[in-house]
């Protein structure tokens, strides 16, 4: 039955009830209309109420800091505090961006609450340190979920997971050598493996007098440590012995330990080891093969002996070698060691005086009459003493400021100590952060060398290195860098002071790679010896431009300088502005600093940007004094078989000899040279002199659209010693052979470079 429909006149609203009868549904629209009404109406009274009555507090009923509407918004559970049960409150959650209402919001299967409170990872990202690895799988594994390379050891965390390595261990094997380094260093390190004992050791030698290599022979000690009793982590046995013939050294009757300091008479062990030691600090023993080996002058030692932690030397005899080498290796001070009151039965050793002569073995705990066990002696002390890739400890895996040595995310170096760990990983990228002031840090060591040459990249972002001091006189082969076939960039090293032996500079010792718009202030020396020793190949950049294996005077195209510019104060026999020897290219780049050729004798080959050139010079300066003996050239001492184009001198050339000229001292065959211009001043001590406004001594190459200003030369002939095709000119109208348009410009009433005006050069 119908609900008869009541009609109300009120308040001039017409409300309708119970009109079911007369098809309103709830769900028509005109039903909603009502309900809408009805519920206008309802707010309207709420409003009016709360004009006489105070507003009631937002209800929490979780107390979770969110009020039960929002709440309801976000999903949760209005009546618990934390809603998804993961240990973080839901208002907690919305400030960290988690989801309140999913207990693990990145999925690692570790849920929010553990991984704020206890392992410090982010509950966003599965992987919180990028290694490659989920935040679960390295808590799993007990490597830390924070850092990329949890035992800083070089190798992130997947993948020494990859390798099987220990992700939480620097050194799985316990040779001694961190994974890291027997990964990526095949070059120091030769068929290494980080789950199995690896001993180095650099073997120099003498040659002569009846004595070969062959003499020297080492493969019945490498087949014992092949056969060792010694479990490895891939489940292996044995110690693989990696003797490293690096080179055969000058023959002497007899050799001795001794405190006499350092020097070049090679009559004692520590003279041959500052002369051929290559390895040293990177974690080798060295031993050094003699014809005899004495105490002293006079007193004749037994076949061999110990010089210090990690090194020997030992006349040539297998066992001879063994026993060295076991004491190398830590044995020592214990029950019949050196000893010939135990019998060999008891004690049977090589490191027992009474071994037989053709002994190599050591004893492994199980014969008969002795506990002694060489091998655990052996394995428990291995590397000890010993420094890995000539870096501090705290450098096998540095603490970098940022990044992960990647070409897009490069570690970030901020500090001096942070430099100097470049030399953990050569072939990573890195850049600077921020200007580093090495002062204090006169002792800082070369990064890389010939045996491990840096092949990353270094961007400076336009960074400084400041106040770098490398203070070595008794050393050789010093820079910044030692050999480097990478790509250093957008660097500026300031007020450096470098002093070593011989073969020395700022930046780097070898340069095979790219150095692109770096600029060197400073001085650089050598610093010869009492006699006059010493002393040469000193750069003001590099010492050579272009690999020096083999061949001095070969061609390298891959090396190239680039915008470099230097004003360092050169001093030293055999020297350059820039470089010593180009072999390589030189593009844009300018030398401001002087350059002395001091020390004993007559020192030749002193160039204003290079003492040598063999390789190609274009658009180039060099404005500093240029001071030498002999082969003395405003912009460079030598010039053989290479090609200058567009370069220029003006600044002073003095000789106390001859051969010298205003841009070049000697030009040999093969040297080419093109658009080229001097205005140095030009002088020498030598009487008659033999000097050149342009070339000091013309000894076959060809010159041509080349030119020089007589009258600030002081000279008369443009060649001294020769004969070339040169103009007396300065002004722009007779340099009919420079490209005014896009190469050269007039400046001062000399002609000069048009890139120079665009960049800024190093002041004094």
């Amino acid at each position: 039955m119908r609900r008869p429909c009541i009609t109300l006149l009120l308040v001039g609203l017409v409300i309708l009830s119970g009109c079911s009868g007369f098809g309103l549904s709830d769900s028509s629209p005109e039903r909603a209309m009502g309900t809408a009404t009805e519920a206008a109406i309802q707010d309207d009274a709420t409003t009016e109420a709360s004009t006489t009555t105070s507003t009631p507090a937002p209800v929490d009923s979780d107390g979770d800091g969110l009020t039960d509407a929002r709440e309801q918004e976000l999903g949760t559970n209005p009546h618990q505090n934390d809603s998804d049960s993961d240990g973080l409150a839901d208002a907690v959650e919305l400030q960290l961006n988690t989801d309140p209402t999913v207990a693990d919001t990145d999925g690692d299967s570790l849920v929010d609450g553990r991984e704020v409170s206890k392992y410090g990872t982010n509950p966003r990202v599965a992987d919180s340190d990028r290694d490659g690895l989920s935040d679960s799988t390295e808590v799993e594994g007990r490597s830390n979920p924070t850092r990329w390379d949890t035992d800083r050891d070089g190798l992130n965390d997947k993948r020494e997971a990859t390798l099987g390595t220990n992700p939480s261990q620097r050194d799985t094997d316990g040779d001694g050598i961190p994974d890291g380094l027997e990964v990526k260093r095949p070059s120091i390190y030769p068929d290494a493996d980080p789950l199995r004992k690896d001993v180095y050791v650099e073997l120099d030698y003498m040659t002569g007098n009846g004595l070969s290599r062959n003499d020297y022979n080492t493969e019945e000690v490498v087949e014992e440590f092949a056969t060792a009793p010694v479990t490895n982590p891939d489940g292996t046995e044995g110690i693989a012995l990696h003797i490293r013939y690096d080179e055969a050294v000058p023959y002497r009757d007899g050799i001795y330990f001794s405190s006499v300091s350092r020097n070049e008479n090679l009559n004692n062990f520590d003279a041959y080891e500052a002369k051929f030691r290559d390895f040293e600090r990177k974690g080798y023993h060295y031993a050094l093969g003699v014809n005899d080996l004495q105490r002293s002058n006079a007193d004749t030692m037994r076949l061999g002996g110990m010089a210090g932690v990690g090194k020997f030397a030992f006349e040539p005899d297998q066992s001879v070698f063994a026993h060295e080498l076991g004491h190398s290796l830590g044995l020592k001070e214990f029950r019949g060691v050196d000893s010939e009151k135990i019998p060999y039965s008891e004690y049977p050793s090589v490191m027992n005086y009474n071994s037989p002569n053709d002994a190599v073995g050591y004893a492994t705990g199980g014969e008969s009459g002795t506990s002694q066990n060489d091998w655990s002696v052996i394995t428990n002390s291995m590397g000890r003493g010993l420094d890995t890739n000539g870096v501090r400890a705290r450098c096998v895996n540095p603490e970098f400021a940022g990044g992960v040595g990647t070409e897009s995310n490069p570690y970030e170096v901020e500090t001096v100590d942070q430099l100097s760990c470049i030399r953990a990983d050569l072939d990573a990228n890195y850049e600077l952060t921020a200007d580093i002031n090495a002062a204090g840090r006169t002792g800082f060591r070369s990064i890389g060398g010939y045996g491990s040459v840096f092949r990353g990249t270094l961007d400076g972002n336009g960074h400084a290195i400041r106040n770098l001091t490398l203070r070595q006189p008794h050393r050789g082969s010093v820079a910044l860098f030692g050999v480097t076939g990478g790509t250093i960039h957008d660097l500026r090293i300031t007020d450096a002071d470098v002093v070593a032996k011989e073969s020395v500079a700022i930046l780097a010792h070898e340069n095979r790679g790219v150095i692109r718009n770096v600029t060197v202030t400073g001085t650089v020396s050598g610093s010869p010896t009492d006699a006059g020793y010493g002393g040469s190949n000193i750069g003001g950049v590099v010492v050579t431009n272009g690999d020096s294996t083999g061949n001095r005077y070969k061609t390298d195209t891959d090396a190239k300088l680039v915008r470099v510019k230097s004003n360092v104060n050169v001093t030293g026999k055999g020297a350059g502005g820039v470089a010593v020897v180009n072999t390589g290219r030189i593009v844009q780049s300018a030398a401001l600093g002087d350059v002395n050729g001091a020390f004993v004798g007559n020192p030749g080959e002193i160039g204003g940007l290079v003492g040598t050139n063999v390789g190609r010079i274009n658009q180039s300066f060099a404005t500093g004094n240029v001071t030498g003996g002999w082969k003395v050239g405003g912009l460079a001492g030598v010039h053989a078989r290479g090609r200058i184009t567009d370069s220029f001198a003006n600044g002073t050339v003095h000789g106390h000899h001859r051969t010298i000229g205003g841009l070049i001292g000697h030009n040999m065959q093969g040297g080419t040279i093109d658009r080229a211009y001097s205005a140095s001043r030009v002088t020498t001590s030598e009487n008659p002199p033999q000097v050149g406004g342009v070339i000091g001594k013309m000894d076959g190459g060809t010159v041509t659209n080349t030119y020089w200003n007589v009258s600030r030369s002081g000279v008369e002939q443009a060649v001294g010693d020769g004969s070339a095709d040169i103009s007396r000119a300065k002004t722009r109208e007779k340099l009919s052979g420079l490209d005014f348009e896009a190469v050269w410009q007039s400046t001062s009433g000399n002609p000069t470079l048009q890139w120079a005006s665009e960049t800024r050069l190093p002041s004094t």
